[in-house]
């Protein structure tokens, strides 16, 4: 928690750093609200650590330590709040509370816990429940068969409090999220056939049929089955009018259903058979926001915006002309992701002010935060070479910076950063042939100008 509340209070001073720059603070009134943010920060880190010696008792006679979170508003600079989980003794559940001035459930805005339990006892208070509710649920059919014959003994299952981490276990196996393989693979098994009867499709099965049939399995949020079906239409029709609906359909079909490369994947199929069409590049920013590729989202949000008002879009029985209507969505996801990007520019700069101090595992620390939100920035992973490569560790420093010229192969300073990365491995050849790319791209840059 401790490098937490660093990682914040870099971005506060480099937020605050920004404003000196911009003229908006004196040197003394940035001096006055540095030394207070330092000073708020000691005070947290005095109270977390006093505070972490507590400990309370629930209702179920567990005890566990305290939960720490910190909330800073203090030099114009609002770094926001925490949310954890909590057990609440109103719910008499685990809800999701936040941390203003004291700790408040979500659900009843009654007092919640400070002290979760440790994951042993929260495991324990689940098998209590789970042992509650099926042993209820055990007297309740009891019941009912006792009303239809009075005759009837009672069936209650005996079950034992031992029972608990079995019912658990159950539970847990049957919570166990799908591999994008495993989802692939359902969406195979599908026989188009009955699928398309099933939703009120029959006879010959055209295109356009199982189109219309995977648009129903859709409506009722059945994705395997929409899947299937739309993938089945492209097939029967891969050059037709309604080829750019499918793939269109596919990738928002792909995202809602969880596999969001596949997504992508569609969407640029959908943009390369009608690359004038707006909800292509809906479709494409929606599935790269889903992969945490931010700056790339933004560049097609973009791109999607510099549109016309209606797509020309050629198929096997000539071009046919369809409207643009997507502008004002692209506009709001525009204003969404700016926003995103704004907070991991925050965390850069944050990381570049740690960069300039030699503080290079708080830079790395800090970069990390930011790549886990924009995994798309080579900015990020170029900066993160550099700290890598200060703390020697060279295989780390290799992969940011192949990840960074991954990203922007036209950006020239990714290759010497690479460069200076080979060097340091003794690879003075491929250091040669990166540099040699850096000037040629260089080069290119200035003639363009």
């Amino acid at each position: 928690m401790s490098l937490q509340m660093e990682i914040e209070l870099d971005i506060c001073m480099a937020k605050l750093q920004k404003l000196k720059d911009e003229g908006l603070l004196s040197h003394e009134e940035y001096e006055a609200r540095a030394n207070e943010l330092s000073a708020k920060m000691d005070d947290m880190k005095t109270y977390l650590q006093n505070r972490k010696s507590m400990r309370d008792t629930y209702p179920t006679g567990t005890t566990a330590p305290l939960l720490s979170a910190c909330f800073l508003n203090t030099a114009g600079v609002d770094v926001g709040y925490v949310k954890v989980n909590a057990y609440c003794v109103l719910c008499k559940t685990f809800r999701a509370a936040m941390f203003l001035d004291e700790w408040r459930c979500h659900s009843c805005q009654g007092q919640a816990f400070l002290y979760p339990p440790p994951k042993a006892d929260q495991d324990r208070i689940r098998q209590q429940q789970l042992f509650d509710q099926h042993k209820e649920d055990a007297s309740t059919k009891t019941a009912s068969a006792s009303a239809k014959s009075n005759d009837a003994k009672s069936t209650t299952p005996q079950l034992k409090a031992k029972d608990g981490p079995k019912l658990l276990g159950m539970k847990r196996e049957a919570e166990e999220p799908l591999t994008p393989a495993a989802k692939l693979q359902r969406i195979s098994e599908v026989d188009i056939k009955p699928t398309c009867a099933r939703f009120g499709f029959y006879g010959d099965l055209s295109a356009e049929k199982v189109k219309d049939a995977g648009a129903a399995a859709y409506k009722e949020k059945k994705y395997v089955e929409a899947i299937a079906l739309w993938s089945h239409a492209g097939k029967l029709a891969p050059k037709s009018s309604i080829t750019y609906l499918i793939h269109s359909n596919l990738s928002q079909a792909y995202l809602a259903f969880g596999i969001p490369n596949k997504a992508l994947a569609e969407a640029e199929r959908c943009i390369s058979a009608a690359p004038a069409w707006d909800k292509g590049y809906i479709r494409k920013t929606g599935a790269l926001q889903a992969v945490k590729h931010v700056t790339f989202a933004i560049a097609a949000c973009k791109k999607g915006l510099q549109l016309g008002s209606q797509a020309t879009v050629t198929t096997s029985t000539g071009p046919i002309t369809v409207p643009n209507v997507c502008r004002s969505l692209l506009e709001e996801k525009l204003q969404e992701l700016s926003a995103v990007a704004a907070r991991v520019d925050e965390m850069k700069d944050a990381g570049n002010a740690s960069v300039k101090e030699e503080k290079w595992k708080h830079a790395i620390s800090s970069y990390n935060a930011a790549i886990n939100i924009d995994a798309s920035n080579h900015l990020l992973f170029s900066n993160r070479s550099l700290c890598y490569l200060k703390l020697n560790d060279v295989e780390a420093a290799m992969k940011d910076a192949d990840m960074c010229v991954e990203l922007a192969p036209k950006w020239p300073k990714g290759y010497l950063r690479q460069a200076e990365v080979m060097k340091a491995k003794g690879m003075r050849i491929e250091a040669c042939q990166a540099e040699d790319t850096a000037e040629s791209l260089m080069e290119a840059l200035k003639n363009r100008g």
